[in-house]
């Protein structure tokens, strides 16, 4: 039950996102730098500190 539950939000998360950029573009080009006020449990980065790996951005609870 859970499984179909995570799997449906992330369909629909998917599909709703996916509308959002819907005629932009942005391949090639590189992220915006992000400030971040609190990091939790790890140093302050930077996206070019990150380059080359995998970052996932959680977006929630912003203003």
């Amino acid at each position: 039950m859970r499984r179909a539950m995570a799997a449906a939000i992330l369909g629909l998360c998917a599909c709703l996102g996916s509308t959002a950029l819907a005629g932009t573009d942005f391949t090639g080009q590189a992220p915006p730098e992000i400030t971040v006020a609190e990091w939790i449990n790890s140093d302050p980065a930077t996206l070019a500190s990150l380059r080359g790996g995998v970052v996932l951005l959680e977006f929630w609870g912003t203003h």
